[in-house]
């Protein structure tokens, strides 16, 4: 577990920093874009880590899959999805560097005069911006 003498509100730089002295820490990762290349790569590409500012944090460098997160951030469109899709559930089957343990839930309630319901899809949750009224 994260020790407890990382600072407070600290811990996610301190597990970041290379070397640094944890077994198992609780990380919450979430996509910045709607990209699947920009999720696994920052963390399981092994290319990438450095001394400090890791989102690796798990430390997962293994050539094989780094060279075949490469090769599918060369792709574009649905052949770029289904071959990160393919690593993904290649690492969750047979390397799992990672665990989910937990998945926030979000609620949103809203009136029946709503509709043009959409979903955001980088951060999850209602679209605002194309909710309309019901006629």
């Amino acid at each position: 577990m994260v020790k407890s003498d990382f600072p407070v509100g600290g811990a996610l730089v301190a597990i970041g920093k290379r070397g640094a002295n944890f077994d198992l820490s609780p990380f919450m990762s979430t996509a910045d874009l709607p990209d699947p290349g920009s999720f696994l790569r920052s963390l399981f590409d092994g290319s990438l880590l450095r001394a400090a500012g890791n989102t690796n944090v798990s430390y997962f460098d293994d050539a094989v899959v780094n060279a075949r997160l490469a090769r599918a951030d060369r792709l574009s469109g649905r052949a770029r999805e289904r071959a990160f899709g393919r690593i993904a559930a290649d690492l969750a089957r047979n390397q799992a560097p990672i665990a989910v343990f937990s998945q926030p839930y979000q609620a949103e309630f809203i009136s029946k005069r709503l509709s043009c319901l959409t979903e955001q899809p980088a951060f999850g949750g209602l679209d605002l911006a194309a909710l309309c009224l019901r006629k």
